[in-house]
């Protein structure tokens, strides 16, 4: 098995050099040609870094953890995408956690990220319990809440303004001449889905249309789910005349 030194040697550089090259392999750590030579004998000697020692010398790894809620969700998706870009040109590692909604598999997620001492952790909540969050926190790693605020925990969180696009949304409906407006929503324990909600009964009182807002229905965030909840609106004796949809 090939060591740093070989490849050190094979590139005729120092082993630090070669260190520092796939510490920030797209960095400004080495020169581009130093870098590439580097990256030419790590390929031709098939060298596979061994990074335990560092992350016990650094408590940390050069891995962040993103924990959502639906794989399937093509939000998600593509918040994933762009995840994995960004860590990969800092020459981060992404590692995805899928929870299914499920805050006993959310906890297990965090506590793995805490045992392979994740760099950091990005976590869209299921919104049923901070503890995960808290507990990882509680051990240095930095946290990001994506989409839904975590009540209880202070961290950093990346999110839109939820109400005021619920809002505009149903109010384009109302413009649009539109009374009867129903709402396909999801689990209220999502801060997400409680922003939209508001800004939904928002548009309605304010246009005196508050009886519409029984038409206000809790899906599950699953496209099936919302195939259901539709089907029942349907079905209503005086059934919607639109539908404003807070999720796929």
């Amino acid at each position: 098995m090939a060591t740093m030194k070989d490849v050190a040697r094979l590139a005729g550089v120092s082993s630090a050099t070669v260190s520092r090259t796939l510490a920030a392999p797209t960095g400004t750590a080495v020169s581009p040609e130093t870098r590439a030579r580097v990256l030419e004998a790590v390929a031709e000697l098939d060298y596979h870094p061994n990074h335990l020692p560092r992350n016990l010398r650094s408590r940390s790894s050069r891995i962040v953890g993103l924990v959502i809620s639906d794989i399937t969700n093509p939000f998600f998706t593509a918040i994933a995408r762009g995840a994995e870009d960004a860590a990969k040109r800092r020459g981060y590692n992404l590692v995805l956690a899928n929870t299914d909604e499920d805050a006993e598999s959310e906890a297990a997620s965090l506590q793995t990220m805490a045992a392979e001492r994740a760099a950091g952790v990005i976590v869209a909540s299921t919104g049923q319990t901070n503890e995960g969050v808290r507990r990882l926190t509680s051990t240095g790693i930095p946290v990001v809440a994506l989409d839904r605020r975590i009540e209880g925990v202070q961290v950093d969180t990346v999110t839109v303004d939820n109400e005021t696009a619920a809002y505009e949304a149903v109010r384009h409906l109302i413009d649009l001449g539109h009374e009867r407006i129903a709402m396909v929503g999801g689990p209220e324990k999502v801060s997400a889905i409680r922003e939209r909600q508001e800004g939904y009964r928002r548009a309605l009182r304010e246009h005196r249309l508050e009886k519409a807002a029984s038409l206000l229905r809790h899906g599950d965030l699953r496209e099936s789910g919302g195939y259901r909840t539709t089907l029942g609106l349907l079905d209503e004796p005086e059934p919607p005349t639109a539908i404003f949809a807070a999720n796929n």
